[in-house]
Protein backbone atom coordinates (compact mmCIF):
# COMPACT_ATOMS: atom_id res chain seq x y z
CA UNK A 1 0.00 0.00 0.00
CA UNK A 2 1.48 3.32 -1.09
CA UNK A 3 1.25 6.30 1.25
CA UNK A 4 1.34 9.68 -0.47
CA UNK A 5 2.24 13.02 1.09
CA UNK A 6 1.86 16.69 0.30
CA UNK A 7 2.13 20.07 2.01
CA UNK A 8 -0.74 22.55 1.87
CA UNK A 9 0.32 26.17 2.34
CA UNK A 10 -2.32 28.20 4.19
CA UNK A 11 -2.37 31.62 5.84
CA UNK A 12 -2.16 29.78 9.18
CA UNK A 13 0.89 27.73 8.26
CA UNK A 14 1.70 24.56 6.41
CA UNK A 15 -0.60 21.56 6.74
CA UNK A 16 0.98 18.17 6.18
CA UNK A 17 -1.36 15.63 4.60
CA UNK A 18 -0.92 11.96 3.81
CA UNK A 19 -3.26 9.54 2.08
CA UNK A 20 -3.54 6.17 0.47
CA UNK A 21 -5.31 5.84 -2.87
CA UNK A 22 -8.58 5.45 -0.96
CA UNK A 23 -8.45 7.49 2.26
CA UNK A 24 -6.96 10.55 3.95
CA UNK A 25 -4.76 9.10 6.70
CA UNK A 26 -3.29 12.19 8.34
CA UNK A 27 -3.74 15.97 8.38
CA UNK A 28 -1.49 17.82 10.79
CA UNK A 29 0.29 21.11 11.36
CA UNK A 30 3.37 19.11 12.38
CA UNK A 31 5.39 17.10 9.93
CA UNK A 32 5.23 13.40 10.75
CA UNK A 33 8.80 12.12 10.93
CA UNK A 34 7.79 8.53 11.61
CA UNK A 35 6.36 8.12 8.10
CA UNK A 36 9.60 8.03 6.12
CA UNK A 37 8.29 5.73 3.36
CA UNK A 38 5.95 8.45 2.11
CA UNK A 39 5.87 9.29 -1.57
CA UNK A 40 5.92 13.07 -1.93
CA UNK A 41 3.38 13.15 -4.70
CA UNK A 42 -0.18 14.39 -4.81
CA UNK A 43 -2.79 11.75 -5.61
CA UNK A 44 -6.54 12.30 -6.23
CA UNK A 45 -7.41 12.14 -2.51
CA UNK A 46 -4.73 14.70 -1.58
CA UNK A 47 -5.75 16.92 -4.50
CA UNK A 48 -9.31 17.01 -3.15
CA UNK A 49 -8.08 17.65 0.42
CA UNK A 50 -6.02 20.57 -0.88
CA UNK A 51 -8.99 21.97 -2.84
CA UNK A 52 -11.34 21.72 0.14
CA UNK A 53 -8.84 23.25 2.60
CA UNK A 54 -8.11 26.15 0.23
CA UNK A 55 -11.84 26.72 -0.33
CA UNK A 56 -12.42 26.74 3.45
CA UNK A 57 -9.49 29.10 4.07
CA UNK A 58 -11.10 31.58 1.67
CA UNK A 59 -14.06 31.76 4.04
CA UNK A 60 -16.36 29.60 1.93
CA UNK A 61 -18.84 27.25 3.57
CA UNK A 62 -18.01 23.64 2.89
CA UNK A 63 -18.89 20.17 4.05
CA UNK A 64 -15.64 18.24 4.07
CA UNK A 65 -16.34 14.97 2.30
CA UNK A 66 -12.92 13.42 1.79
CA UNK A 67 -13.01 9.68 2.60
CA UNK A 68 -11.43 8.90 5.96
CA UNK A 69 -10.22 5.71 7.58
CA UNK A 70 -9.93 6.72 11.24
CA UNK A 71 -7.79 4.72 13.63
CA UNK A 72 -8.03 4.50 17.39
CA UNK A 73 -9.90 2.94 20.28
CA UNK A 74 -13.58 2.01 20.06
CA UNK A 75 -14.43 5.32 21.76
CA UNK A 76 -12.23 7.31 19.37
CA UNK A 77 -13.86 5.61 16.38
CA UNK A 78 -17.31 6.52 17.75
CA UNK A 79 -16.17 10.14 18.02
CA UNK A 80 -14.87 10.06 14.42
CA UNK A 81 -18.20 8.66 13.20
CA UNK A 82 -20.15 11.39 15.02
CA UNK A 83 -17.87 14.12 13.69
CA UNK A 84 -18.68 12.94 10.16
CA UNK A 85 -22.35 13.73 10.82
CA UNK A 86 -21.70 17.42 11.58
CA UNK A 87 -22.77 19.71 8.75
CA UNK A 88 -21.76 23.34 8.37
CA UNK A 89 -24.52 25.89 7.91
Amino acid sequence: MDLFYTEIKTKLGILHASATNNFLTSLSWKKKKKFKPLIKKINPILKEVKNQINFYMKGKKINFDVPLNPKGTIFQKKVWNNIKKIKSN
